[in-house]
Protein backbone atom coordinates (compact mmCIF):
# COMPACT_ATOMS: atom_id res chain seq x y z
CA UNK A 1 0.00 0.00 0.00
CA UNK A 2 1.34 3.42 -0.93
CA UNK A 3 1.47 5.83 2.03
CA UNK A 4 0.80 8.76 -0.29
CA UNK A 5 -2.65 7.29 -1.00
CA UNK A 6 -3.36 7.55 2.74
CA UNK A 7 -2.44 11.25 2.95
CA UNK A 8 1.33 11.05 3.45
CA UNK A 9 3.16 13.96 1.81
CA UNK A 10 6.64 15.40 1.31
CA UNK A 11 6.45 17.52 4.49
CA UNK A 12 5.71 14.42 6.57
CA UNK A 13 8.40 12.50 4.71
CA UNK A 14 11.00 15.16 5.57
CA UNK A 15 9.99 15.12 9.25
CA UNK A 16 10.16 11.31 9.37
CA UNK A 17 13.61 11.29 7.74
CA UNK A 18 14.93 13.93 10.19
CA UNK A 19 14.06 11.65 13.12
CA UNK A 20 16.72 9.15 11.98
CA UNK A 21 15.14 6.33 13.96
CA UNK A 22 16.40 2.78 13.39
CA UNK A 23 13.98 -0.05 12.48
CA UNK A 24 10.97 2.25 12.62
CA UNK A 25 8.08 2.36 10.18
CA UNK A 26 5.34 4.91 9.68
CA UNK A 27 1.65 4.17 9.87
CA UNK A 28 -1.75 5.82 10.13
CA UNK A 29 -4.16 5.16 12.98
CA UNK A 30 -7.42 3.74 11.65
CA UNK A 31 -8.99 2.46 14.90
CA UNK A 32 -8.47 3.00 18.61
CA UNK A 33 -10.14 1.24 21.53
CA UNK A 34 -8.75 1.33 25.04
CA UNK A 35 -5.03 0.55 24.87
CA UNK A 36 -5.17 -1.05 21.44
CA UNK A 37 -4.67 0.66 18.10
CA UNK A 38 -5.11 -0.58 14.54
CA UNK A 39 -2.54 0.98 12.24
CA UNK A 40 -2.34 0.77 8.47
CA UNK A 41 1.21 0.59 7.13
CA UNK A 42 2.77 0.00 3.73
CA UNK A 43 2.54 -3.73 4.51
CA UNK A 44 -1.10 -3.73 5.66
CA UNK A 45 -2.86 -3.47 9.01
CA UNK A 46 -1.06 -4.13 12.30
CA UNK A 47 -2.09 -4.05 15.95
CA UNK A 48 -0.16 -1.67 18.19
CA UNK A 49 -0.07 -0.20 21.67
CA UNK A 50 1.77 2.74 23.20
CA UNK A 51 5.34 2.09 24.32
CA UNK A 52 6.13 2.77 27.97
CA UNK A 53 8.56 5.52 27.03
CA UNK A 54 5.86 7.21 24.94
CA UNK A 55 3.32 6.96 27.78
CA UNK A 56 5.84 8.48 30.21
CA UNK A 57 6.63 11.36 27.83
CA UNK A 58 3.09 12.68 27.34
CA UNK A 59 1.82 15.57 29.40
CA UNK A 60 -1.70 16.06 28.05
CA UNK A 61 -4.40 13.82 26.61
CA UNK A 62 -4.11 15.65 23.28
CA UNK A 63 -0.69 14.03 22.81
CA UNK A 64 -2.30 10.58 22.52
CA UNK A 65 -2.73 9.29 18.97
CA UNK A 66 -6.21 9.58 17.47
CA UNK A 67 -7.78 8.09 14.37
CA UNK A 68 -6.16 9.73 11.34
CA UNK A 69 -2.84 10.51 13.06
CA UNK A 70 0.48 9.37 11.65
CA UNK A 71 2.73 7.51 14.09
CA UNK A 72 6.17 5.90 14.22
CA UNK A 73 6.07 2.18 15.00
CA UNK A 74 8.61 -0.35 16.15
CA UNK A 75 8.32 -4.09 16.72
CA UNK A 76 10.47 -5.81 19.33
CA UNK A 77 10.07 -9.22 17.69
CA UNK A 78 7.53 -11.28 15.78
CA UNK A 79 5.82 -12.42 19.01
CA UNK A 80 4.97 -8.91 20.24
CA UNK A 81 2.60 -6.33 18.78
CA UNK A 82 4.00 -3.14 17.35
CA UNK A 83 4.69 -0.28 19.70
CA UNK A 84 3.83 3.33 18.96
CA UNK A 85 6.96 5.24 19.89
CA UNK A 86 6.17 8.70 18.50
CA UNK A 87 3.29 10.76 17.21
CA UNK A 88 4.12 12.63 14.03
CA UNK A 89 2.94 16.22 14.59
CA UNK A 90 -0.52 17.00 13.29
CA UNK A 91 -0.96 19.54 10.51
CA UNK A 92 -4.22 21.51 10.35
Amino acid sequence: MDSYNLGWNNTLDNYFEELKLQDVIKGRVIFHSGKQYKIVTRDGEVTAHLSNSYINSIETKSELPSVGDWVCLKQIDEFHPYQIIKLIPRRN
